[in-house]
């Protein structure tokens, strides 16, 4: 508004520019009415517990293997996993360097401790004696079937991660590291030499090709592939990978050879560079490029490709963003890897973390080029760090063995035997208070048997005893629901398992439906936001006034003239005091989204009228923060109201309120009265003496100043020396040189300026001849 010499006026308040606290809306979770829960259009089926069960290449649920934990006790971890032929397994482990089998019936035995505290490699070698790598002495022992412990050798770079066996030649080829290089021992005479080293920091597997009569490494810092030829004629590049690891080297289908890479991109050679060694230069793969740092997977399988005319390549089959630390090929699932499961924000829990408080899940996934990956099956468990297919014509050779760490064990995946269902079981879901379940819908592709569902419920959020017991198995594809299952519910199939070369049941799609009845929202809180000091500029620098609240709020004003810094008590007495500002907290019991309006009205009136902010007409807010403007109203105490409503999300007829009231609220538009009582000269006319009289109804008065001809202000104090009370006398002395006008000699003109605590301006010229 326009004012005279920054003087606001009374019914005249600043505008609001804006507030300095976030006005936080309430987003939507479960709004009443009807509600869905479908997979996997709206949801993801990865959400659901398996037990020998998975999703399958297309996404459905299908039935999986069945899984067999058999915990290891005393080690934490597994490092190593080989079949000894017989339907039994060997599993190197660590921290206290233990070896120990584990029979065809699930009978744990240790077999004998190292000098080493990691046992990362293992072989059986002909007659049964094993072979033994370790870390981090690098220590290399056979061990009898007896149990007894020899040293045959120590590694230099402390590590042996990988053990290959050529039986002919009675050798076994080794990966060690750091630095990577390659060693052959000879199990006949005992003798151990190195061979070569490669410029990487680990060689990490290690494979014998007979049919071209040559040995296979592949390393860690670079991820690359060597072949070491018949003649010794030294270590040949085949290529690099993406990752800066290459992990293992497996056996594909009709034993072609594959890599495993892992972790980030490599930086340590580019395509077409110098290996740093004399050896040829690596192969160029998909996955390099400029933008290779955030394209590239964090795991890949390659295929080595090519043969005795042309040069060999590592052709990528697989890659993506997972956390698989082992993969495997198996006849009957493909290609697998195993991992950790994220939990719900996406991080990776796992047992040996102190931080983690979700029970960490472990995975078998079916890798589907070039980028696929379905779930086969996961149970409670850690990380999976080696995986190895049973020995084929053994008891157990359709069996996948999986190294697991924290806790240690060894994890069995069978196909379900005839008889026994794989489970799924979905997420609780919270249908809200009262909820009425609707019905259970599924559809999906016909196999052997017929799919059993069942449902359970309760009025807590994760099943416990105090939920009901799981409803009477159903096979049809639309089932009406009890209505009165608890506010969660959760469901569960059964899928029959089907026999080598029958067609097992697909569920493709779920839906289940409930209603929510509407609830009123709540407000839990609604205050009046206390000043605590005011100062001059902002947004608007030397025309605005930033109110600064106890809570941390801050509110913006224009005076649209000008802030007036030479006024006393400015900070207790300011124009924006005709502008409330409130906060409130509210919830609604459905979720549902809500917005907000205030109102107001006299103290003694019965209906009430919109409390409008600065400027506008009044309306609803989506935040929690609103504001008053009183310069309208007239004087006196007024009640304000919070509705918040729920109509954002529920249609008409539907929609439920909420009120909470404040008051009375002072509100104070009048100025106050100031009146001369009495003028006069003194001194011989040197001094000019002006008596005034100044009193409001409302509000106490705060401040008061003199304003004299040319414009200058001074703070007037009333004769009590505090401005404090609704009515005040005060007294101003002044020079007449001062106060007089540019003649000298014109009559003398002053004019004082009294301001109440609501901010309003009484102003009275006196006139001195």
């Amino acid at each position: 508004m326009a004012t005279e010499r920054g003087t606001v006026g009374c019914g005249q308040a600043p505008r609001l520019l804006a507030l300095g606290l976030a006005c936080l809306a309430v987003t939507s979770a479960a709004a009443a009415g009807p509600r869905y829960w479908d997979w996997p259009e709206g949801r993801a089926f990865d959400e659901a517990t398996f037990e020998s069960a998975g999703i399958d290449t297309l996404g459905g649920l299908t039935v999986g293997p069945l899984v067999e934990v058999r915990t290891v006790s005393g080690p934490e971890v597994t490092w190593r996993v080989v079949s000894d032929g017989r339907g039994g397994w060997y599993l190197g482990t660590g921290h206290a360097g233990g070896i120990h089998h584990v029979a065809g019936d699930g009978a744990v035995r240790i077999v004998a401790h190292l000098e080493s505290t990691e046992v990362f490699s293992l072989a059986v070698l002909p007659g049964g004696d094993l072979l033994a790598g370790g870390g981090p002495d690098g220590r290399l022992a056979r061990v009898t079937v007896a149990g007894d412990v020899t040293e045959v050798g120590r590694i230099d770079g402390g590590y042996v991660w990988g053990i290959a066996l050529q039986e002919q030649d009675g050798a076994a080829w080794l990966a060690t590291g750091s630095p990577a290089a390659v060693y052959r021992y000879r199990w006949r005479d005992g003798s151990l030499e190195q061979i070569t080293t490669l410029p990487a920091q680990n060689a990490m597997d290690i494979a014998v090709d007979a049919d071209r009569g040559r040995v296979l490494v592949a390393t860690q810092g670079p991820g690359l592939v060597y072949s070491l030829e018949p003649g010794g004629a030294g270590p040949k590049l085949i290529g690099d990978i993406a990752q800066d690891e290459a992990r293992r080297l497996l056996r594909g289908a009709k034993g072609t050879f594959h890599v495993l890479g892992l972790s980030g991109a490599s930086q340590a050679f580019a395509p077409g560079g110098d290996a740093g060694s004399g050896h040829d230069p690596p192969i160029a793969n998909p996955f390099t490029g400029p933008e290779a740092s955030d394209n590239t997977p964090t795991a890949a399988l390659y295929r080595l490709e090519g043969g005795d005319q042309g040069r060999e390549a590592l052709v990528p089959v697989w890659a993506g963003k997972r956390d698989i630390m082992a993969a495997a090929w198996t006849e009957r699932w493909g290609w697998v890897a195993a991992g950790t499961l994220p939990d719900a924000e996406g991080t990776m829990p796992t047992a040996a973390s102190a931080e983690s408080t979700t029970e960490p899940r472990a995975v078998l996934l079916r890798l589907t080029p070039p980028w696929g990956v379905t779930a086969l099956v996961s149970w409670s468990g850690g990380d999976v760090l080696d995986l190895a297919a049973a020995a084929g014509g053994t008891r157990d050779g359709e069996a996948l063995a999986i190294a697991q760490a924290h806790p240690a064990a060894l994890v069995l995946a069978r196909p379900l035997p005839s008889g026994d269902n794989g489970v799924v079981t979905g997420p609780p879901l919270d249908g809200g208070p009262g909820v009425v379940w609707g019905r259970l819908r599924w559809e999906g592709v016909a196999g052997q048997g017929q799919p059993r569902w069942s449902v359970r419920g309760g009025e807590r959020a994760q099943p416990d005893a105090s939920w009901s017991a799981w409803s009477r198995p159903w096979n049809d594809a639309d089932r009406e629901l009890e209505s009165d299952l608890g506010r969660y519910l959760q469901w569960r199939v059964e899928l029959p398992p089907a026999g080598r070369g029958e067609r097992a049941w697909r569920v493709t799609g779920i839906s289940v439906s409930a209603r929510q009845p509407n609830r009123a929202p709540v407000i839990e809180e609604f205050r009046l936001e206390q000043l605590r000091g005011v100062k001059m500029g902002g947004f608007m620098a030397g025309e605005s006034i930033i109110h600064q609240y106890r809570s941390g709020l801050r509110a913006e004003f224009t005076t649209q003239q000008g802030a007036e810094e030479n006024w006393p008590g400015s900070d207790r007495a300011d124009p924006g005091r005709a502008v409330r500002v409130f906060t409130w907290r509210a919830s609604d019991p459905n979720g549902d989204r809500l917005d907000f309006r205030l109102e107001c009205r006299a103290e003694g009136e019965s209906d009430w009228r919109p409390a409008s902010a600065p400027g506008e007409a009044g309306g609803t807010v989506t935040g929690n923060v609103g504001s008053w403007d009183t310069s309208v109203l007239a004087d006196g105490r007024y009640e304000l109201r919070l509705v918040a409503s729920d109509a954002p999300d529920n249609p008409r007829g539907e929609r439920a309120v909420a009120t909470r009231e404040l008051g009375p609220l002072l509100v104070d538009n009048t100025p106050p009265r100031v009146e001369v009582i009495e003028t006069g000269a003194r001194d011989d006319g040197r001094t000019i003496h002006v008596k005034l009289r100044a009193a409001d109804a409302v509000s106490p008065l705060a401040a008061a100043r003199l304003v004299l001809a040319d414009g200058t202000a001074e703070r007037l104090d009333p004769v009590d020396g505090v401005c404090d009370s609704g009515t005040e006398t005060f007294v101003a002395t002044v020079e007449r040189l001062r106060a007089a006008g540019p003649d000298g000699t014109s009559p003398v003109r002053l004019r004082l300026e009294v301001r109440d605590l609501a901010g309003n301006t009484g102003t009275v010229e006196a006139v001195v001849p």
